[in-house]
């Protein structure tokens, strides 16, 4: 008892560090988190209201997986990661509003709640990209948005298409091929859905469905390969995602390109785009506001390391749960993952 109650207590300093730096925002039954740093955004849904059980949407490894990428006059802009962009963070009543700004653009990230038709909570979230001209001449706009999806790969059910069944493999969709939703078929009391097209969103111009590394790898052109697996040795295995490719178009100086997307629970009802009372409609929350500045970011690498924390905090448990006196070996290796995780964030 003496060994988890040290672990636990280091585990906690580490935890509640990055917590410092991560933005909550709960309605009904989605749990979104914002990491304030990179802005890249976790989304969680309650699966068992009893147990206050939550599972994640997105591979929640590591968040950063998940990302959006601009499109500017033929270069791309990886938003969270580009030294070209500022990032800023605020709440917005009930919503979340991310601000990426350079010289020449400013993209604006409003995450806001949804239900879908009937729930009494909501159960999804829909992320509004409003990409504004600040260069003083006519560019060519565009945007990608990268979803690490993971709920369907432990049984190889990576997605699933109204009309077409179950997708273990790499597709390429695009215009009037593009399905309203895409689902990732999880086990765990939730599936993901991504609605496509509906009432107020953005139906993308492609849809990808491939290894997360290598359209990862890919700046912005990348063409899937139809039967090729979700696996690429040596580096993953049944390792899926999918990218919403919405193409560059014609943005006039002073201009403002729109961008709407949903993903939540399963639903056979569709999302409503209609605020949930408490929160911004989309055209407010898409209006300028003043920006809170983000603090610098000493914390590379934290969210790994909370991932590595959980898994040792699962040893942990697992050592109780068998009685007796642990293994002195199984205590000097968790000691040491321990002693790994606190040199690292001598570099946060």
């Amino acid at each position: 008892m003496k060994h988890r109650r040290m672990l636990l207590l280091a585990a906690a300093v580490l935890l509640s560090a990055a917590a410092a730096w991560t933005l909550d925002l709960r309605d009904g039954r989605i749990l979104v988190s914002l990491d304030e740093r990179t802005a890249r955004l976790s989304v969680h849904y309650l699966a068992d209201a009893a147990r206050n059980r939550y599972v994640s949407l997105l591979s929640e490894q590591d968040a950063r997986t998940s990302y959006p990428t601009l499109a500017w006059n033929g270069k791309f802009y990886r938003l969270g990661e580009s030294a070209d962009f500022r990032i800023s963070v605020r709440r917005e009543g009930a919503n979340a509003v991310v601000e990426y700004r350079s010289s020449f653009a400013l993209v604006r990230q409003t995450v806001l709640f949804l239900r879908s038709r009937g729930a009494p909570d909501a159960d999804g979230v829909m992320m509004e990209f409003a990409i504004e001209n600040l260069s003083g001449n006519p560019a060519a706009a565009g945007l990608r948005i990268l979803l690490d999806t993971y709920q369907g790969e432990r049984g190889k059910r990576h997605f699933e298409i109204d009309g077409t069944g179950i997708v273990g493999a790499e597709l390429s969709l695009s215009g009037s091929s593009i399905p309203a939703r895409l689902l990732t078929p999880g086990d765990s009391g939730a599936t993901l859905q991504i609605q496509l097209s509906g009432e107020g969103l953005t139906r993308p111009d492609r849809l990808i469905l491939s290894n997360w590394k290598r359209i990862n790898d890919a700046e912005w052109g990348f063409e899937a390969s139809p039967g090729r697996s979700f696996t690429l040795l040596p580096f993953s295995i049944e390792d899926s995602a999918a990218a919403l490719y919405f193409e560059p178009s014609e943005l006039r100086s002073g201009g403002t390109r729109i961008i709407r997307t949903a993903l939540g629970n399963r639903t056979e009802t569709g999302y409503s785009t209609s605020p949930i009372p408490g929160g911004s409609p989309p055209e407010a929350a898409a209006s300028p506001q003043a920006a809170m500045s983000v603090k610098p970011d000493p914390f590379v690498g934290a969210r790994t390391d909370i991932a590595a924390l959980r898994e040792i905090l699962a040893r942990i448990d697992a050592l109780l749960a068998a009685g007796g006196t642990p293994d002195p070996a199984q205590v000097e290796e968790i000691r040491r993952l321990l002693g790994n995780i606190r040199s690292r964030s001598r570099e946060y």
